[in-house]
């Protein structure tokens, strides 16, 4: 096989390798979120939370949902599951996700009777209608967001998303362009291989005849 072929070669069965799926990640304040599609959940301030808290008090048909977090390990592991949450659910929609470090707020503390972190809350008309303290992943905040507001997820529309330990987002389920990527690096592969093969046999045959 010619040196161009093998190079070719290497560098499809590279790609095939690395076309598992596997979501690029940033951090944001030492969280891990998804950038393949963009979170909708907003990193809230203590002035723009208190803002969004007047609106939705204002706003009988709008429902918060906040995530009070920490930089605490627990933490770490819930932000990534609540950060993909918004995508399971159709949009536009009445329901707006947000996030706030309440570490060092005494105030927010004491005002929402957060009793640790992370904590899941849902705000309506202003005031707390049930709140998620443990059992934080992808699965069990759907159903409570599910719960809380009325709103179903999304089903069969989405890829099923979950974060390991590490907090490394992968993705599962049926990604078409994916397979299609897969499929043409095979065949791609195939044809090389069938042409080198072609050459050598074409090469020995006129070897024979010479």
């Amino acid at each position: 096989m010619r040196r161009p072929e093998l190079v070719m070669l290497a560098v499809m069965l590279n790609l095939l390798l690395a076309a598992d799926g596997e979501l690029t990640l940033h951090n944001r304040d030492n969280m891990t979120v998804m950038s393949r599609q963009q979170s909708a959940v907003i990193e809230s301030s203590a002035k723009e939370l208190y803002q969004t808290l007047l609106k939705n008090k204002r706003d009988k048909n709008e429902f918060l949902i906040a995530l009070f977090y920490s930089d605490d390990v627990f933490s770490t592991r819930a932000v990534p599951f609540f950060d993909v949450t918004p995508q399971f659910f159709p949009f536009p929609n009445n329901v707006k996700f947000i996030s706030f470090n309440a570490k060092n707020d005494r105030k927010m503390i004491l005002r929402f009777r957060l009793h640790g972190f992370p904590t899941i809350v849902c705000f309506h008309k202003g005031k707390i209608t049930s709140r998620l303290e443990r059992a934080f992943t992808t699965d069990n905040i759907i159903r409570f967001v599910n719960r809380s507001t009325g709103i179903s997820p999304i089903k069969g529309q989405v890829p099923q998303v979950w974060v390991t330990e590490e907090g490394r987002a992968r993705v599962d389920g049926q990604d078409p362009l994916l397979h299609l990527s897969m499929l043409l690096i095979v065949l791609g592969g195939l044809h090389l291989l069938y042409q080198s093969t072609r050459r050598t046999a074409e090469s020995s045959e006129h070897d024979k005849s010479d």
